[in-house]
């Protein structure tokens, strides 16, 4: 397979969240293996274009989101139907080229009839549905819980007609595989992309937890408050929180706790020195969905990985590599168990055999390569 197209749901740079982590790597890896991509993305929520992205493809296409009320009044989800793109369509519609959807998100055109013949392939990052489920279930607000609510109804009705119209189905997790695979025979696990290129861990000991991720989104910003409230209020080892656009209430509740320290919208280089430096790694979910892009994150770079089941339900092959807890005697119990405990060289080189094994992203887009020339795409 010589060339693609590739629609993105964001514009994958910076990679600085899960999806387009995973957007941004995979273009990374095929344009390493010779791969031509014309890429098309979306901007919106002040995005802007990046000249970075014409370095990885061959060229670069940018819409705008329809974000508007308009776009939620249909009986696709709006996550779809705002990014429906008549001039996305007319560049498609100019050669033959196969076309790779990344996410359910970008499909609006999937079951055009100008392309009936063309090969296609959709990544689902999520059993987008259940994902928007959670978000109900979570949702302190009103208004938000209604919305999530219609929009997993919406997706989940709308997976059959994204699985009748590609040729092959992409899964971020066996779980999400086995899901598909009653949908669409032809589905695959495809692991995530991502930064690491190797375990850059450093042995010996650090002198804090750390908790990180995007505290806008609702299941990081509930996990926060259960790290503060339910386990380190009333222990002496040091917390730090590191992420994205924490409120008000997370800040305030923070500041009660001598030991807990919230360190916000950190750089890259910060961020990395915090995992590389932390004692150990503290991951607690919410949500059971996908590949937790974080853990990949803290096995790659970081100490102790301590976790709740949820964190690591999708990713059965990286259990051994964590401490799991079902509930906050447990996390304490751990964090008081690893705190004094070297990490050493061999537990590098441990970690290393398994991540190569499973994560190693030239390996995993060859494969997705072949998958794709084995089904006709050329």
């Amino acid at each position: 397979m010589k060339k693609i197209h590739l629609i993105a749901f964001d514009v994958p740079y910076p990679a600085n969240y899960g999806g387009v982590i995973v957007i941004y790597y995979y273009l990374k890896a095929l344009h390493a293996l010779g791969v031509k991509v014309i890429l098309h993305c979306y901007l919106y929520d002040g995005k802007k274009t990046q000249p970075h992205l014409e370095t990885l493809c061959e060229e670069v296409h940018y819409y705008e989101r329809k974000k508007k009320l308009l776009s939620a009044v249909t009986h696709l989800p709006f996550i779809v139907n705002s990014r429906r793109s008549e001039k996305l369509l007319e560049r498609l519609q100019q050669d033959k080229l196969p076309i790779f959807f990344e996410g359910v998100h970008t499909t609006y055109w999937i079951d055009h009839p100008s392309l009936a013949d063309r090969k296609k392939v959709v990544r689902m990052h999520n059993v987008e549905w259940k994902y928007y489920d959670s978000l109900h279930k979570l949702s302190a607000n009103t208004a938000k819980k209604i919305y999530y609510q219609i929009e997993s109804r919406r997706l989940k009705k709308y997976d059959a007609q994204v699985a009748k119209n590609a040729d092959v189905l992409f899964t971020i997790s066996p779980k999400d595989q086995a899901y598909y695979q009653s949908m669409h025979e032809q589905t695959y696990y495809l692991p995530a992309f991502h930064a690491n290129n190797e375990v850059t861990t450093a042995v010996g000991l650090g002198d804090f937890f750390l908790f990180h991720g995007n505290l806008s989104v609702e299941d990081n910003k509930k996990a926060a408050q259960y790290l503060i409230e339910k386990v380190f209020a009333d222990i002496p080892h040091q917390l730090i929180i590191a992420g994205l656009s924490p409120d008000d209430s997370l800040l305030k509740l923070a500041a009660k706790h001598d030991n807990v320290q919230i360190e916000a919208d950190v750089t890259e280089v910060r961020m990395n020195e915090l995992l590389e430096t932390a004692q150990g790694n503290i991951l607690y979910t919410y949500q059971d969905n996908g590949l937790k892009l974080k853990l990949l994150f803290a096995l790659y770079k970081g100490r102790h990985c301590i976790v709740n089941p949820l964190m690591v339900s999708n990713t059965a092959d990286l259990v051994s590599l964590c401490t799991v807890t079902t509930d906050s005697s447990e996390m304490k119990s751990a964090i008081y168990k690893v705190d004094s405990v070297p990490f050493t060289q061999s537990d590098i080189e441990r970690r290393s055999l398994k991540l190569d094994k499973g994560y190693n992203n030239k390996k995993n887009a060859t494969y997705s390569i072949a998958i794709m020339e084995k089904h006709g795409f050329n």
